[in-house]
């Protein structure tokens, strides 16, 4: 597509590339004429990412990766170049207004599938609050005791049983084939149904805050309990955390995340004032998620499900948090509660009791390791912990190890 090159200039002239790369990398710091930091882009000991002040380009002697600012934001955030330029505009407060006309095909897709989430958003934050049929979902949120303020916050809603969303957004000009790409409907047997009905729902966003799909939760008996949006142009379980956008502020000021293991623990954990906390949506934690933290933050704690799968979660997920650099801890929720029961039950005083007494990954994976054996412990079966221990210690990058 084609912006006019004064505008591109004049954002380029006020985006100090220094500046920009700091929002995501905090510890950039002076190396001689340039600036130095481990590259975001790749998992390194010894920094090797490369920042030229004077000719306002960056370069990784590790992964090859370099540009000028453009180039870094629209990698860093999975950006097409216009986007890019509007974040950079906005950052600069220079305003970019591209016309539709001059977008690409794929990218006119891309923006109808932007709006007709935004769209469905609306449509489903409506009915939460104004339909009879949504009861017994408003139900589900005051037993939890989700606030008001924080089911506006989060953009919750509610998918009523006969569906009607995708007959609403062909009403408002949004072609079928943008309803399906968004993910909002599927074809069955010839015909065009909602995804979601039934269901409370939870916008998911990216870190722009965007909504690029939805979690649905079914109320009363069925399968699947929670059911997500499909892989679409937008959106990816494996690389979308909950609450990214919601937590950006609290990610930049602590430094620290907070992993826990789903919707309700987080709105529960932002309501208490732990606005640090994300959640991966129903999958183990990926490369992709620890390249998304690691904009942000040095340090993870996770606090999963007090349960066999929940701790076995928290080791794979720890071990790979560990291996990409990160100082991680592992926290155990007490008395079988989940942080959302914990938090309502109890208070975010006991929550962050629980969170000052959290151990490093080895001292848990023993922990969780011992928990499976009953009565004393054989020469043979101690030789297999503590070799199942160091196994994970090895992997610790030695900067973690020593720490």
């Amino acid at each position: 597509m084609r912006i006019a090159e004064g505008v591109i200039e004049q954002v380029r002239d006020r985006s100090d590339i220094i500046e920009v790369v700091r929002d995501y990398i905090p510890n950039l710091k002076v190396a001689g004429r340039n600036h130095k930091a481990c590259c975001p882009f790749h998992q390194e000991r010894t920094p090797s990412f490369n920042v030229n002040p004077e000719k306002q380009i960056y370069h990784c002697f590790g992964c090859g990766a370099g540009g000028d600012v453009f180039s870094f934001v629209m990698k860093i955030e999975g950006l097409a170049f216009l986007e890019a330029v509007q974040k950079l505009g906005e950052r600069a407060g220079v305003k970019v207004q591209p016309e539709e006309r001059e977008l690409s095909p794929a990218d006119r897709l891309r923006l109808a599938v932007k709006r007709a989430n935004e769209a469905a958003l609306e449509k489903y934050r409506d009915q939460l609050k104004r339909s009879p049929e949504a009861e017994p979902a408003r139900a589900v949120l005051a037993k939890r005791g989700v606030s008001e303020a924080m089911a506006e916050q989060f953009g919750l809603g509610y998918a009523p049983r006969a569906g009607g969303l995708a007959a609403s957004l062909a009403k408002l000009g949004f072609p079928e084939e943008v309803v399906l790409r968004a993910g909002l409907a599927v074809r069955r047997e010839d015909r065009v149904r909602d995804m979601f009905w039934g269901r409370l729902l939870f916008p998911i966003r990216n870190g722009k805050g965007e909504t690029v799909g939805f979690g649905g939760r079914i109320l009363g008996d069925g399968e699947p309990k929670y059911l997500n949006t499909a892989e679409t142009e937008l959106f990816s379980k494996g690389k979308t955390l909950y609450a990214l956008h919601e937590a950006l502020q609290g990610l930049r000021k602590e430094r620290r995340a907070l992993v826990l293991e789903g919707y309700m623990d987080v709105i529960a954990a932002h309501q208490f004032g732990f606005t640090h906390s994300v959640a991966p949506l129903g999958t183990a934690l990926t490369e992709d998620h620890a390249a998304v933290l690691k904009r942000w933050v040095d340090s993870v704690t996770i606090v999963f499900d007090p349960d066999a799968a929940g701790s076995t979660a928290a080791v794979k997920g720890a071990e790979l948090l560990l291996e990409k650099g990160f100082s991680v801890a592992v926290a155990t929720i007490p008395d079988g509660l989940d942080p959302d029961e914990l938090l309502h039950q109890r208070g975010a005083d006991a929550f962050r009791a629980v969170l000052d007494s959290a151990v490093d990954l080895a001292e848990f994976k023993t922990r969780v390791l011992l928990a499976k054996f009953t009565g004393a412990l054989s020469a043979e079966d101690k030789a297999k912990v503590a070799g199942q221990v160091l196994e994970t210690i090895r992997k610790c990058p030695d900067d973690v190890v020593k720490g």
